[in-house]
């Protein structure tokens, strides 16, 4: 993918939001999904991003929290008696932010993270309703998205889903 972004609003840091010039974003993404196995299905994916910041005076070279790498993996099977697991793991690598404050911008990285996750789902009554169970960050993995705004810990929970 190439994009090419004109007039692009965005806040940056403590500042109010801003029209900024021109951003430019480019990079390739790869999946590859296999069904081999008649109740499993298995994909894995994996993006760069190339992005950079080409508004006239701009002091930044690539733009912040758009991680270059991503990895993901997941996998699912399905029982014949109407029980799905799933699970799935992402890895966010080289992902960068500006220090607020400082002439000339100061360019640190965020920590790599890795978040694991897992579903349990069963179908009930003829496939009208199911009932799942749901693990986020199973590891309680510390990861922030952007700067100084740290994610949700471990989270469980459940629910259902009726079709009529």
């Amino acid at each position: 993918f190439h994009a090419e972004a004109e007039d692009y609003i965005e806040k940056i840091n403590n500042n109010p939001y801003q029209n900024l010039e021109k951003y430019l974003f480019k990079g390739v993404d790869i999946i590859l999904e296999t069904r081999c196995i008649k109740s499993l299905v298995m994909r894995a994916a994996y993006s760069y991003l190339y992005s950079d910041d080409r508004s006239d005076n701009a002091e930044r070279e690539e733009l912040q929290h758009r991680p270059k790498n991503k990895y993901y993996l997941e996998g699912a099977y399905t029982f014949d008696f109407g029980m799905i697991i799933h699970a799935d793991i992402l890895h966010i690598a080289d992902q960068y932010y500006y220090a607020d404050g400082t002439s000339p911008l100061l360019k640190r990285k965020l920590n790599d993270y890795t978040v694991v996750s897992m579903k349990i789902s069963k179908s009930l009554f003829e496939n009208k309703m199911d009932v799942y169970v749901r693990g986020e960050n199973l590891f309680d993995e510390d990861y922030e998205q952007s700067y100084d705004m740290p994610q949700a810990g471990r989270t469980i929970y459940g629910g259902f889903n009726i079709r009529f």
